[in-house]
């Protein structure tokens, strides 16, 4: 590469190291000169099967034009978007004076369809990175996406949201009209909440994700563009999908199997063992089913994205190493890398918010129902205060016993589905152990030779507020102790 052309960069680097400025530069490997031409090949279909399941496809193009956050503002400024000192602009628009706030992932909300991309901005090309960090471009059509990304595919995925939260509010409102405010019924409503808190975490958030693509208050609900498409594509870009396909295939099939193995299950027991085929228990099946299996192909994308966001890295790793000495180029860069980081972890930790503490609770009560149901085979209820037996009904034959036991393996079942794959996606409570053996790793690599450059690094990183997550194990105590307090004489064993 030219020294004219490293001077058009919008990232300027001493001259003392130009000498290194060729294209080899871009590669992160030495075995990416084979994966070069990869923009070309299609990308696994059960990925967009994934996403069109989920409802995420909503605008016209996923695929837009990429830049830099440096690049990024100074499109935002040629087109009144923000002013020169990082002010919001002021628009006339319908005889009003409107306000347009310049935000740092604006990038996923905005189409940017007249940008045109700085030709030597390496930081721009970075945005195209691949697995082994090539810059390498790639279209809609190449990849596939073009075909599940149709006119139509924003209605289609309104429509899918809107009907699961319809189902998911109907089969609210049963259980609020069965055993909500009932004495004897505490148990069995606190139960059916742990089940069903975790099943409307993802329709609520992908519907507060297309709310903010709608409007214009992109200053709050950062962690909503994580579930925008483009988003999710440019994460997708880290795994080399043209030649891997979906990574963790067992994982993959885990989380499409599990739940709908859960589902059929519950299925089974409403309709075959307990009888119940009125049109309202089949609609309550189906709610499930649905929403279950949205929570699987949720939990896999959480997986992918941070699998991608350990590849992006390690290779900002390598670039750091082969480009000390040039302060600017890297901060920039690392900005744009943290703050997609940054949107991820605030998603998940909307996510662990809910599902913890509810499979917490949902423990709590399984087993407090176990002892309830073995003590009551025979005949024999749970005494109350006043030392008589309740009038609920008893597990007085086999066949009743036999369908308790499974409706308890059943709910045994769907607690650890709900921890297990969550905790396996984020790899944890939370993602933060990513970019702390990141901040370790720069901290080791550094050189004396550029420790202004280092110490210029290692600024930004300790810049970057670490934000307690919304999850804890206190706060998932505090919902057990909520529960441990409350007493739960007398109730009814049925379900």
């Amino acid at each position: 590469m030219a020294e004219s052309d490293m001077d058009s960069n919008c990232s300027p680097h001493p001259s003392r190291e130009r000498q290194r400025d060729n294209l080899d530069t871009y590669y992160m490997s030495s075995e990416s000169h084979n994966f070069q031409n990869s923009g070309d090949a299609a990308w696994p279909p059960i990925i967009w099967l994934i996403m069109k399941i989920s409802g995420l496809f909503f605008h016209s193009r996923v695929i837009t034009e990429k830049a830099c956050m440096s690049c990024e503002k100074e499109y935002y400024q040629r087109n009144d978007r923000v002013t020169k000192n990082n002010g919001p602009a002021q628009r006339w628009r319908f005889g009003r004076r409107k306000e347009v706030q310049f935000d740092i992932s604006s990038c996923y909300e905005d189409n940017m369809y007249n940008y045109v991309p700085k030709r030597n901005c390496v930081t721009c090309q970075a945005s195209w990175w691949n697995r082994w960090g090539v810059p390498v471009r790639y279209r809609e059509d190449a990849i596939g996406l073009k075909y599940w990304n149709h006119r139509g595919s924003w209605l289609l995925s309104l429509f899918t949201l809107l009907t699961v939260t319809i189902l998911l509010i109907n089969e609210a409102a049963y259980v609020v009209g069965h055993f909500f405010a009932l004495n004897d019924r505490r148990l069995n409503f606190l139960s059916y909440v742990a089940f069903f808190t975790p099943l409307t975490v993802f329709p609520l958030m992908n519907i507060c994700s297309k709310i903010r693509s709608i409007c214009s208050f992109r200053s709050t609900w950062m962690w909503a563009s994580t579930l925008n498409p483009r988003f999710i594509v440019q994460r997708l870009q880290y795994l080399d999908l043209p030649h891997n396909g979906a990574p963790s295939k067992h994982f993959l099939v885990v989380c499409l199997i599990w739940p709908l193995f859960a589902a059929t299950y519950r299925t089974y027991i409403k309709i075959v063992l307990k009888g119940e085929r009125s049109t309202e228990q089949k609609i309550s099946c189906l709610s499930v089913a649905i929403a279950e299996i949205l929570w699987g192909c949720f939990i896999y994308l959480v997986y992918t994205m941070r699998l991608s966001f350990q590849i992006q890295f390690d290779l900002l790793l390598k670039f750091l190493k082969r480009f000390q000495g040039r302060t600017e180029l890297c901060q920039v860069l690392l900005r744009r890398a943290l703050v997609d980081f940054k949107c991820f972890r605030q998603c998940v930790a909307v996510m662990m918010a809910v599902v913890i503490p509810a499979c917490g609770l949902g423990a709590a009560t399984s087993i407090t129902w176990h002892y309830m149901v073995i003590s009551s085979r025979g005949g024999v209820t749970p005494p109350v205060d006043n030392g008589t037996h309740g009038d609920h009904p008893v597990c007085e034959t086999e066949a009743c016993y036999f369908t308790q036991k499974n409706i308890s393996l059943m709910i045994w079942s769907d607690v650890a589905m709900f921890f297990s794959l969550a905790v396996l996606a984020v790899g944890g409570l939370d993602p933060r152990y990513i970019w702390d053996n990141f901040h370790i790793n720069v901290i080791f690599m550094q050189d004396d030779e550029y420790e202004s450059f280092w110490t210029e690094i290692r600024g930004l990183l300790r810049y970057v507020k670490d934000e307690v997550p919304l999850i804890s194990v206190t706060t998932m105590f505090t919902m057990v102790g909520l529960y441990l307090t409350m007493e739960f004489n007398n109730q009814a064993i049925d379900f």
